[in-house]
């Protein structure tokens, strides 16, 4: 009598391995196609970026002093490889005088609304605070330009105005006195307020123990102007003597006001002279 062979039942572990196996296989067919059809793909490009890069996008000046305008730059170039066109210029605010510059051959800004590939160009965006109110402002210009489609760049400009008071410009004097030429300043005394001071009187001071006035320098006082804003501005006229004394002087332009706030308004004015005096021609050596 011939034996029959007994086949053994597969285990649960093996049987569970199979049943997920073939559940998985569809699956892992399908994962196997489609990186073999992505390899087969070919590449997609992808989108141009912009022609015009900016060195900032955002300037925040925080507080600033009393002057007659604040101004601020954004510097761009053309990274690409094509021409590109200012289409515009579009302030958030009346105030703001932004325009579009950039070098010629002689070393000159010039306004320009086209660059080419490499051309370097300079956003120049100001504000005279003479009509504006003291405190923040938030300020922007939209440049609009074509690079081969139609593009847009925000650039932010943010500052806090003072409160409007008397303004001295510039607020500090130097005088390098070394070649024997005499030199003249003019300094601007303005003031923005509805109700503006009046300069009465000007002179000079020697800084030190003695005071008195201030040796080589004088200052006079001329007529009042009407500045650009409608702002009251009284020109002084500072002269400094070609043939000064030897080594350093400090002393003060001082202004005189009508203003109960601004009695005395001190102008530092420094001169250097020659480090040794001058060889006189008249005396013969032995």
């Amino acid at each position: 009598m011939s034996s029959l062979k007994t086949v053994a039942p597969a285990s649960s572990a093996q049987s569970h391995g199979l049943y997920w196996g073939a559940l998985l296989m569809p699956a892992v067919l399908s994962l196997l196609t489609s990186i073999s059809t992505a390899r087969v793909l070919p590449g997609v490009p992808g989108p141009v970026r912009p022609a015009l890069v900016f060195d900032r996008y955002h300037v925040n000046l925080g507080e600033v002093e009393s002057r007659p305008l604040h101004e601020v730059h954004f510097i761009f170039e053309n990274h690409s490889s094509r021409p590109v066109k200012i289409t515009d210029l579009k302030p958030s605010c009346g105030c703001l005088t932004p325009k579009v510059v950039t070098l010629n051959g002689q070393g000159a800004y010039v306004e320009c609304r086209e660059f080419a590939p490499g051309q370097v160009g300079v956003l120049a965006m100001g504000i005279r605070p003479a009509r504006e109110l003291p405190g923040p402002k938030d300020l922007n210009v939209i440049l609009s330009y074509d690079d081969g489609q139609p593009r847009t760049e925000t650039l932010v400009f943010q500052l806090v105005l003072p409160q409007k008071k008397l303004t001295v410009s510039p607020n500090e004097l130097y005088f390098y006195q070394l070649s024997g030429e005499s030199d003249t300043r003019v300094v601007d005394v303005m003031d923005y307020r509805d109700k503006p001071a009046r300069v009465t009187h000007v002179t000079t001071l020697a800084s030190g123990p003695q005071g008195g006035p201030l040796v080589d320098l004088t200052a006079t006082l001329g007529e009042i102007q009407t500045g650009p804003d409608g702002e009251p501005r009284w020109p002084i006229q500072v002269h400094c003597n070609g043939a000064v004394s030897v080594g350093r002087k400090e002393g003060w332009v001082v202004i005189t006001t009508d203003d109960p706030d601004s009695r005395e308004v001190r102008l530092p004015v420094v001169i250097f002279g020659p480090k040794t005096a001058p060889a006189n021609p008249g005396v013969r050596s032995e």
